[in-house]
């Protein structure tokens, strides 16, 4: 079906219930994912598979806001990219690796601004050309569940092999628009 690009999308039933319960910090309930790459990862490719995979999903662009005492969302064009804060931590030792990896976690959470976006941040780590590296994302609960974890990360892992094989990007056909859902369960 054909998507709304941008605009205003009702609350789904689970955001009401969001907005009704967390009134301390609503920008910080996020869900975190740290994945183990292979050593010698192609990072331009990892970059440029993260970015088309959080352009495509719709939910991404979601921004909220209050209005005269309700929270409102609205659906903002996926036209920027959504940084990717790469850190060489490859001259670093493990421990001062792991301090790093909070403080990296920390400062990528408290970033988050839902009425301006992005609602997704992303911390590549590159330990050097023999560790494996990770990549650190976090995205507000706005926008993500579980499932739609599995549909980004088979995107975004679809994406990396085929833009490392010089091929086009051919990734599973989109369902549902998130805002045609939204309407239905309102």
């Amino acid at each position: 079906e054909p998507s709304v690009v941008s605009g205003p999308v009702p609350l789904t039933p689970i955001q009401h219930w969001f907005f009704e319960h967390a009134t301390v910090d609503p920008h910080h309930f996020n869900q975190a994912m740290q994945l183990q790459l292979k050593p010698g990862v192609d990072w331009h490719c990892l970059t440029s598979a993260l970015q088309e995979a959080l352009r495509r999903h719709e939910a991404l662009g979601l921004r909220f806001e209050p209005d005269r005492g309700c929270w409102q969302q609205r659906l903002q064009q996926q036209d920027q990219a959504v940084s990717v804060c790469r850190q060489d931590w490859s001259g670093k030792k493990d421990v001062e690796q792991q301090m790093e990896l909070e403080q990296l976690a920390s400062e990528l959470q408290a970033s988050f601004d839902l009425g301006a976006g992005p609602l997704a941040r992303a911390g590549a780590i590159d330990r050097g050309a023999e560790r494996p590296g990770s990549l650190l994302m976090i995205l507000h609960h706005l926008v993500v569940d579980w499932v739609s974890w599995h549909a980004l990360l088979e995107d975004i892992h679809t994406a990396y092999e085929q833009l490392l094989g010089s091929r086009p990007l051919e990734l599973t056909p989109k369902t549902t628009p998130f805002p045609v859902w939204a309407e239905r369960l309102a």
